[in-house]
């Protein structure tokens, strides 16, 4: 990964926590940058228009950023399910605990609520 998709990256791990929202253009807004608001929305559109971090490479960056590496670690496993519209979403994660809260690792889709067969993700639908 570049240099700028790095920094991009850090960008928005710092912002998500900070702020408590994943939404990208109120995210674009605290970026400390000369840049045109409306580069910083587009800059964080394109990263993840072009760029796939897989499961093991995204767990290892929040358990860095936490700063639980070479530590014991509480994990939580917790399936969710919820109606957004008329679609279900119905998720398996797995967690782990940070100052009382818990913090996604990995996660897959299920088919449907109770569902032991999960959703091809995009990763497996690429290959």
């Amino acid at each position: 990964m570049s240099r700028t998709r790095h920094e991009t990256l850090g960008w928005l791990v710092v912002l998500i926590v900070r702020l408590g929202t994943v939404s990208l253009w109120r995210l674009a807004a605290h970026v400390a940058s000369e840049a045109d608001l409306a580069s910083v929305r587009r800059r964080f559109y394109r990263f993840f228009q072009f760029v796939r971090l897989d499961a093991e490479i995204g767990a290892r960056i929040v358990v860095g950023f936490l700063g639980l590496a070479g530590k014991p670690w509480t994990l939580a496993i917790d399936r969710t399910n919820w109606k957004l519209g008329k679609t279900e979403i119905n998720i398996l994660m797995i967690c782990v605990e940070w100052r009382g809260i818990g913090v996604p690792l990995i996660f897959t889709l299920l088919g449907k609520a109770g569902s032991k067969h999960p959703v091809r993700t995009a990763d497996q639908a690429a290959s």
